[in-house]
């Protein structure tokens, strides 16, 4: 068994990988992965959303545009009473 130092893609952190054959394992969180030499171990997939991020950027968006359009009547109501008045 033979031991190397690389960046570890589910732990993000410098460690040791203990090297068993074609099977390298992280000494910190035990990620493992087979020695290919076609290129680096493969990245973990994440598991997929459930699409409520994206709802709650869309409702965030449309709040703040309301806010937006209710500033704006504000100022075109002062500008329009202030005209009203002779100002």
């Amino acid at each position: 068994m033979t031991e190397a130092r690389a960046f570890c893609p589910q732990c993000k952190q410098d460690a040791v990988f203990f090297k068993t054959g074609a099977l390298n394992t992280c000494s910190t969180c035990g990620f493992q992965y087979q020695s290919s030499p076609t290129g680096p171990p493969p990245l973990p997939v994440s598991a997929p959303g459930n699409g409520w991020s994206f709802v709650s950027a869309l409702m965030k968006a449309l709040l703040v545009m309301a806010a937006l359009a209710v500033v704006g009547a504000a100022v075109l109501f002062a500008g329009c009473a202030m005209l009203m008045k002779g100002f």
